[in-house]
C-alpha cells in the first residue's frame, strides 16, 4: 500500500502528530510519501519518523552531476 500525505496536511499538522501518523502508517505496512516538506528541520523530522519518500522545495531529483541554480532562491 502506498500513502501520500498531502502538502497541506504536512504544513497544518504539528511535527509530533505528523511523526506519529507516519509511524502508524509504516507499522501497518504502508510506504509513505510526505509532500510539502519545505523546512530543513522538518526534513529531518520526517525522515526520522520513517517516511519512505519526501517531496518539497528542499528535495531535488538525483542527477549525475550536482547542480543548484542559486538564482531561483528567494
Amino acid at each position: 500500500m502506498l500513502v501520500k500525505i498531502a502538502a497541506r496536511t504536512t504544513k497544518e499538522t504539528p511535527t509530533d502528530r505528523l511523526h506519529r501518523l507516519i509511524s502508524r502508517l509504516r507499522l501497518g505496512g504502508a510506504e509513505v510519501i510526505v509532500g510539502g516538506v519545505d523546512d530543513p528541520a522538518q526534513v529531518s523530522a520526517v525522515w526520522t519518523s520513517g517516511a519512505s519518500y519526501v517531496q518539497g522545495s528542499l528535495i531535488h531529483e538525483p542527477l549525475p552531476h550536482l547542480r543548484f541554480d542559486w538564482s531561483e532562491v528567494a
